[in-house]
């Protein structure tokens, strides 16, 4: 029959999913599904002596019609392409995504990040995406659902208000099959509408300066006498351009107050002026590299690795050839941490030792290797970057944890694992590597506390310090000098034993 499709890979109506086929059979046992199916059918598939054939054969053999409809259509040479061809001319999408190949979820244009317009004008924020099932969009403003008629790909103002104004992201999702869910998000549409401002604005100058201001323009004058002497004597610079060519800021960047740990923020400094102009970040005092638009993003702000400083200032230099001024500080304040407080690592990274055959000891440690390779496979699981040696010496071991410490930043997460035999003394913890004698000596062996003294130098986040390894003092060592290591036992550091 010309009108069905013949490729090879494309399976007959009876030899399709068996799940596939029950569900199909299930929407076409549905009389309202199978009058609009049937309505679409060509005469030369499906003519309507066929349709009474239907009825009659599906009761006296006791089958469902829809099942009748299937091997009908199948025994006739028909295949899955054709069954996706009727199912779109009546548009049964659930009928569509169990029998279509799933394509996935793709954003393939992403909403302009920078979106400045003037109040009363029209604009658009759009977001298209591909894949099968189809993607349905969801808009958000300052991560809140918009309530809309429709979820389309073009979220559109036609009249441009103030408080339209803030962070719009579209989240693209697809409902396939199984039930499952894609998601996606798209990158952050920042829309900043600006008031109308009288002309007289720009024509402020000292010699009107007695005269009655709107409040914008003395809230402005009031900052400058707020900041530091050298920031009020580059803004007073600006006296000395023409009215014509000042720069004024027209949105602020707003403080925060006090927040938590972790926190993302937003800042924006929105200016006018006759000629282009450029902006420049700075936290308390220092320029921010490469942070030259309008707007600021802080990501995951946490107390100054350096000083522990919870208080920060925020503030904006705009400026051209002609004018320069600075904005407002936006200040914000760190609370204390607690159990809520997100921590993020800056690296995650993990150094683990398998020490099992001893030349001192005539038997071989057995779990040794074992444990590590799991936990090396449960760290990697994590996404840690591992580290793994085994059967070290001592100045194999020595080496390979210097090397370690120096791939070690502030704000990581470090994990350090040995297995092997060690001992303590004086308090503190040794590690032996496999030349070492059967003596106990503390020249012969890598103490824990230096290890997490040389870690904590780098300043990581967390330290998780994990010991399988004997626990048993030595001899009495006579006139041996001990070194002991000062290392601190911060709130960011684990210590666990497995011994006996």
């Amino acid at each position: 029959m010309d009108y069905l499709s013949s490729e090879e890979d494309n399976p007959n109506i009876l030899d399709m999913d068996f799940k596939k086929y029950q569900f199909i059979k299930f929407l076409l046992d549905d009389s309202s599904i199978r009058e609009q199916f049937l309505g679409i059918l060509p005469k030369e598939v499906f003519s309507s002596e066929k349709y009474h054939l239907m009825d009659i054969e599906s009761c006296q053999v006791n089958m469902s019609p829809g099942k009748w409809l299937l091997r009908y259509l199948g025994n006739s040479g028909g295949r899955v392409s054709d069954l996706i061809y009727w199912f779109h001319k009546i548009n049964l999408e659930r009928a569509l995504i169990y029998l279509k190949e799933e394509e996935p979820l793709l954003i393939i244009e992403q909403p302009e990040p920078d979106i400045n317009v003037n109040e009363g004008e029209r604009f658009s924020i759009t977001c298209k995406a591909s894949g099968y099932p189809h993607p349905e969009y969801q808009w958000l403003k300052n991560n809140q659902e918009l309530l809309l008629e429709g979820e389309e790909q073009v979220l559109s103002f036609p009249c441009a208000k103030v408080e339209d104004s803030g962070i719009y992201v579209c989240k693209v999702f697809k409902r396939n099959a199984d039930s499952s869910i894609n998601v996606l998000l798209s990158d952050p549409a920042t829309v900043e509408v600006l008031p109308c401002i009288s002309s007289n604005l720009a024509g402020f100058s000292r010699q009107n300066s007695d005269q009655e201001q709107p409040n914008s323009i003395r809230t402005d004058l009031d900052s400058f006498q707020n900041k530091p002497k050298k920031f009020y004597e580059q803004n007073i610079l600006s006296t000395n351009c023409p009215e014509s060519e000042k720069i004024v800021i027209v949105k602020q960047p707003r403080s925060y107050g006090k927040v938590a740990q972790g926190s993302i923020l937003w800042f924006k400094c929105i200016a006018r002026a006759s000629h282009p102009v450029n902006y420049q970040w700075y936290r308390n005092g220092r320029l921010l590299d490469e942070q030259t638009s309008t707007k600021l993003l802080v990501d995951e702000l946490y107390p100054d690795q350096d000083t522990g400083n919870r208080k920060f200032q925020f503030f904006c230099k705009v400026y051209n050839e002609y004018d320069e001024v600075m904005s407002d500080f936006a200040t914000v304040e760190l609370s204390e941490s607690d159990e809520k407080t997100k921590y993020v690592a800056e690296e995650k990274i993990a150094f683990l030792i398998a020490n099992d055959k001893y030349e001192a000891y005539e038997e071989d440690l057995v779990t040794p290797a074992v444990d590590v390779v799991d936990l090396a496979k449960l760290l990697k699981s994590i996404n840690f970057k591992v580290i793994v040696f085994r059967n070290l010496k001592l100045r194999e071991m020595i080496s390979a944890f210097q090397a370690f410490c120096r791939l070690l930043r502030t704000g990581s997460y470090a994990v350090v694992f040995f297995a092997g035999h060690g001992y303590e003394c004086y308090g503190q913890t040794y590690l032996q590597p496999i030349d070492c004698s059967e003596n106990l000596l503390p020249e012969e062996s890598i103490c824990t506390e230096y290890i997490l003294q040389q870690m904590q130098e780098t300043r990581p986040a967390l330290i998780v310090l994990l010991i399988d390894a004997c626990r048993k003092r030595p001899p009495e060592l006579g006139n041996a000098q001990i070194e002991v290591y000062d290392a601190s036992m911060g709130n960011n550091t684990v210590y666990g034993y497995a011994t006996f």
